[in-house]
């Protein structure tokens, strides 16, 4: 679709029912005059009229207006100017279908509608997908999440609290700016709510944690909801879009960074939709882009960033760099006419770091083979220690052990954590992290020749505990011959033993998912495998009770032991795709 030079009109605050009567409210961004263009729908909770959230994260509506397109950019239920009260994800799906449907009836519509979103945004237009609108025929998700447990309020069943804790008191000012709540408790609310802001990591350590809200608890009621469902039960499922949205058909640009909190929600999408597609030449088409970014990139003066790495003008992030990607994937399916070829196989683009380049594949993971590497070593204790990654499994058992502390957890440095205001997420300096001794050290000798990482890494482990439940935090390292100590891939595994089975030999295995990563190690460089009892604040502190327990513990419970088992008995290992 070509360009259009007219005058642009705003139509503030326009109208839309909800199924249940509930009016919500949004501003239509459209060409003066008559006209039915197809529509590009934009629900989000931060408000509509947000500057940079409405105008740089994705593209500008104006833009898209002069592209063919109306836009209609809604604040959803319960926010800001829009009525109801707000449920976090499970209340975005009803409200998707609905907006989708009345958007596709207006007489500035000609019956074609698509979906974006990133973030939180992302979340709608997901659910808006999963709910199959007759007239939806498109969606764009940036940087967003799928499985809300495992990749948004959890990951591997930790908790996500520096992001949820403080993304709850930071919507709460909302709902408490529309509360009918008298002066003086709105004043004492309002004071728990900036405290929790301006101090995140003191509010963090707070006991028992599903209370840390206080008297601005019943502003935040999906925070206590969350925390009684730490696994991945009915509650979550009803949230989950994943099979709907696969099964929908519906075109999707799917784009995601490496070093992004919700990158894991993007892949499970990924995965998801190449089932589905799987024997079937009709559904559904995806274009996946993974960009080297951190969630922070695309909200800041630093958008081709992921913490100290900067990869230059090849990889923008935000605006500047997917605005016009973005539109020209609703020019492809909304146009005026589909012609022959719109549903050609699905392509992946991806950035290598360290290369800095983007490649381009059929599918992802690209044709890749498998390189295992064992663990071995039995005093792995910090980077002075021992410990090594091997290519065949080591013949004598060795057990390393560490103390995992709850009151001085192993901090958080860099990764794909989503608190920049406590410090960058992406790439960062782990050298000081791993000279703790609570921190368990495996690494390989220097490569002779570079080694392209494509793909998924995950580790297996052997384990064992003194506590009734443990956490083991991992981080797969880039050594570089300087010193330097870069992260590359992270995660988490919550582990929890039956009542009376936390010690002895009761040894378990486990598998531990450190997500997707595209990835060079130079010649000369060395792959090292952090194990830690914790990741702090990124994740809540397991104070080893289980059954998520812990966030109802008055007190943080005495350091207790953590033991990581390698050998042949024993064959705890990373297994990493690489480039084939």
């Amino acid at each position: 679709m070509g360009t259009i030079q007219s005058t642009i009109v705003v139509d503030r605050d326009v109208p839309c029912a909800m199924r249940d009567g509930t009016v919500l409210r949004g501003d239509v961004y459209r060409r003066s005059g008559e006209g039915r263009w197809p529509v590009l729908v934009h629900r989000t909770p931060y408000g509509k009229t947000h500057p940079s959230f409405v105008t740089s994260l994705m593209f500008h509506p104006f833009d898209a207006v002069e592209r063919g397109y109306t836009v209609y950019v809604q604040d959803a239920r319960g926010r800001f100017n829009s009525d109801g009260d707000w449920i976090p994800i499970h209340g975005e799906r009803d409200d998707g279908y609905d907006t989708v449907e009345w958007a596709s009836a207006q007489p500035w519509s000609n019956g074609k509608v698509g979906v974006y979103g990133s973030s939180y945004m992302g979340v709608t237009a997901l659910q808006a997908l999963a709910s199959r609108p007759p007239h939806l025929a498109a969606g764009v998700v940036y940087m967003t999440g799928a499985n809300y447990y495992d990749g948004w309020v959890y990951s591997g069943g930790a908790l996500e609290l520096l992001f949820v804790l403080r993304w709850c008191a930071g919507q709460a000012m909302d709902t408490l700016r529309r509360s009918d709540m008298r002066d003086k408790d709105r004043a004492a609310v309002r004071d728990r709510l900036v405290w929790i802001l301006d101090h995140p990591q003191e509010a963090s350590r707070f006991r028992p944690l599903i209370d840390v809200f206080g008297s601005a608890d019943l502003l935040v009621p999906h925070w206590r909801t969350w925390l009684e469902h730490p696994e991945y039960d009915a509650f979550w499922q009803a949230a989950d879009p994943l099979i709907r949205v696969a099964e929908a058909g519906i075109p999707i640009l799917n784009i995601a960074g490496w070093y992004d909190g919700f990158l894991k929600g993007h892949i499970d999408l990924h995965d998801a939709l190449t089932k589905a597609r799987f024997g079937r030449s009709d559904r559904p088409h995806e274009d996946l882009i993974l960009g080297p970014w951190d969630h922070e990139a695309y909200l800041s003066l630093r958008p081709s960033t992921a913490g100290d790495a900067s990869f230059g003008v090849r990889a923008v992030a935000g605006q500047p760099g997917f605005g016009s990607t973005i539109l020209d994937w609703f020019d492809r399916w909304l146009g005026k006419t589909r012609e022959d070829g719109t549903r050609e196989g699905s392509t992946s683009r991806y950035f290598v770091i360290g290369a800095n380049e983007w490649r381009s594949s059929k599918q992802w993971p690209p044709s890749t083979k498998m390189q295992r590497l064992y663990l071995s070593g039995s005093r792995a204790n910090s980077s002075a220690g021992s410990g090594r990654l091997e290519h065949e499994a080591p013949i004598t058992s060795s057990i390393n052990a560490f103390v995992h502390d709850p009151g001085n957890p192993v901090p958080t440095v860099g990764g794909r954590h989503l608190g920049y205001w406590y410090g960058h997420a992406g790439i960062q300096n782990q050298a000081a992290v791993e000279q703790r001794s609570d921190v368990l050290v495996f690494t390989s000798e220097p490569l002779s020749k570079p080694l392209t990482l494509a793909g998924a890494v995950q580790a297996e482990l052997y384990v064992q505990s003194t506590m009734q439940s443990a956490d083991f935090a991992l981080k797969l390292v880039d050594v570089r011959p300087d010193g330097y100590c870069a992260n590359v891939a992270d995660g988490i595994r919550r582990v929890n033993w039956p009542a009376g089975k936390a010690s002895g030999n009761d040894v378990r295995k486990i598998a531990v998912d450190l997500w997707h990563s595209a990835y060079l190690f130079g010649a000369g460089h060395r792959l090292r495998l952090e194990i830690a009892g914790s990741n702090f604040p990124r994740f809540d502190v397991n104070d080893g009770i289980g059954g998520g327990s812990s966030v109802r513990a008055k007190a943080v419970s005495a350091p207790y032991e953590q033991k990581v088992l390698a050998g042949t008995q024993w064959p705890s290992s990373i297994t990493v795709q690489l480039e084939g």
